[in-house]
């Protein structure tokens, strides 16, 4: 996207552990793309890669809810801006900096100057809160010659579209139920993405032959969450071993039952802003990819 809508840029820097070699080939004659791989726990390697840029992005991110976070990362990141003059450093953190909190209180379409108490345990949520404060408080340092370190941290809500890992993994599930779901967070419950969750995948799947059964909950919500408290003990148990990262936990339990919802407003309101897709083309660029999924699936039988 930003080779193809960015007047302004010349070269694009992909920084990370694992590069998929494709993306080298998205470069143009205007724009070049480089990959470069490194590790962000090393300034060594944030400092090289972030040498010469004008403007930082920081994705980088935990790979599941029970990973550890490389201490100092962020710190890297903010080091090399200030040591290379780099003066626009731009922090993907998350919503779930706010919530659902451990105690599964409700946030309904509220903003920035909602009162909630944002309460968290795991480590994607304490990563995200902390590497976020660290890039505000870096806002105003010194770069030299009258100019200063210029940042934002920005809090994407849930995300999907083409070659959604999660999606895909929700289609190979299902295919082990004989493409049915079970409906398990209630109707009323409203998502980031869409009204209900379980809904708003459905919208997908269905495409492919998938049903939901159940208009209300199918398993009572004590079965989850005593599922859930199970994995998490017997990853603790089998952690000495090897990792087991199960997709119902706790925490990812409290995320999918508990209503929480922001306004988006604001990005109209004060800069313009309007979506690159609209719902309907959104949902038919997914749709299409899972129906890719599951042709090929079906070819390889």
């Amino acid at each position: 996207m930003l080779v193809e809508r960015s007047p302004n840029v010349a070269e694009v820097r992909v920084f990370d552990l694992q590069l998929d070699p494709a993306l080298g080939q998205l470069g143009t004659e205007k724009v070049k793309v480089n990959l470069i791989r490194g590790d962000i726990s090393s300034p060594t390697d944030v400092g090289a890669a972030v040498k010469g840029a004008d403007v930082v992005i920081h994705a980088a991110s935990l790979v599941d809810v029970w990973g550890r976070v490389p201490p100092g990362g962020t710190k890297n990141v903010i080091d090399a801006c200030i040591e290379h003059g780099t003066q626009y450093l731009i922090y993907t953190s998350s919503m779930e900096v706010v919530g659902p909190n451990t105690k599964g209180d409700p946030f309904y379409r509220g903003n920035e100057d909602s009162a909630y108490d944002a309460l968290h345990e795991q480590p994607y949520p304490l990563s995200k809160a902390r590497a976020e404060r660290m890039v505000i408080e870096a806002n105003g340092m010194p770069l030299g010659g009258g100019r200063w370190l210029v940042t934002c941290a920005l809090r994407p809500t849930g995300i999907y579209g083409e070659k959604h890992q999660l999606m895909k993994e929700f289609y190979e599930k299902g295919l082990q139920t004989g493409r049915r779901l079970l409906r398990a967070i209630p109707v009323s419950t409203e998502h980031g993405r869409v009204y209900s969750y379980e809904d708003f995948n459905m919208e997908i799947l269905a495409s492919c032959g998938f049903r939901l059964v159940g208009s209300q909950p199918v398993v009572p919500f004590w079965l989850l969450r005593c599922l859930a408290l199970a994995n998490s003990l017997i990853r603790w148990l089998l952690r000495p071993f090897f990792s087991y990262a199960p997709l119902l936990n706790p925490y990812t339990l409290a995320v999918a039952s508990t209503t929480f919802t922001v306004q988006t407003d604001k990005a109209q309101r004060h800069f313009g802003y309007q979506p690159l897709y609209t719902w309907e083309e959104s949902r038919a660029r997914t749709v299409a990819w899972i129906q890719e999924v599951d042709a090929q699936r079906e070819a390889g039988k």
